[in-house]
């Protein structure tokens, strides 16, 4: 079993996101200048491959050129799903192509609403992120990039885990998070905790740190 706390000389949780320059190129200062002659600070450092909600914004608002490519497709379209995953593949090389050091594969809609709609469907987070990994490798554009999948289809250790291993940086499972708060604000979490049948988190936002933190 992998343990970052009491094997934290050997391992950690931190996932360095934006473009990977050439290791090879002449050690830590060369990657910085070369950072530094693209007019960007070279890549962005977490603690933990799942950002919260502040992270995500700090990440896409930050300095490194992020863009958000949705994973939705209409339920009638053309080539069903297979079209869809080629579509996203070439909407993903395009935004590279321009510059894009952070693609966050987002299954939410334009509007920014996980809800889902008739006309609608869902390319599967892990499909979309093998799919997408895979086309960079080939057009050999992986490394100029990073993924992050934002995505109310994962909660569990397990999905976060297989997102990672299918090529993705972080995770954002906003779905999870929002659970977490209608939880610790219902009715019967609330008076669990006055009554002291519960012992949980003083605030909504301790809840979900502790749900990142066990995830």
């Amino acid at each position: 079993p992998i343990d970052p706390i009491r094997e934290g000389l050997v391992m950690s949780l931190a996932m360095s996101l934006g473009r990977k320059e050439n290791v090879l190129a002449g050690g830590r200062e060369e990657l910085k200048k070369a950072a530094e002659k693209r007019g960007n600070i070279g890549q962005v450092e977490v603690t933990s491959p799942l950002l919260n909600d502040a992270e995500l914004k700090e990440m896409t608002e930050g300095a490194l050129s992020a863009v958000k490519v949705h994973t939705r497709y209409p339920a009638d379209a053309e080539g069903g799903m297979r079209g869809a995953l080629e579509t996203l593949c070439e909407r993903v090389e395009a935004a590279v192509d321009a510059g894009a050091q952070i693609i966050v594969l987002t299954d939410k809609d334009e509007e920014g609403s996980g809800a889902a709609s008739a006309g609608e469907l869902f390319i599967p987070p892990l499909l979309a992120t093998g799919a997408v990994h895979h086309h960079l490798l080939a057009k050999a554009l992986r490394t100029r990039a990073s993924l992050v999948v934002q995505t109310g289809q994962a909660w569990s250790t397990h999905h976060i885990a297989c997102l990672i291993g299918y090529g993705a940086s972080a995770v954002h499972p906003y779905l999870a998070y929002e659970s977490v708060v209608n939880w610790y604000n219902s009715p019967k979490t609330q008076r669990a905790l006055e009554s002291g049948q519960l012992r949980a988190a003083p605030t909504a936002a301790k809840a979900l740190e502790n749900y990142r933190e066990a995830a």
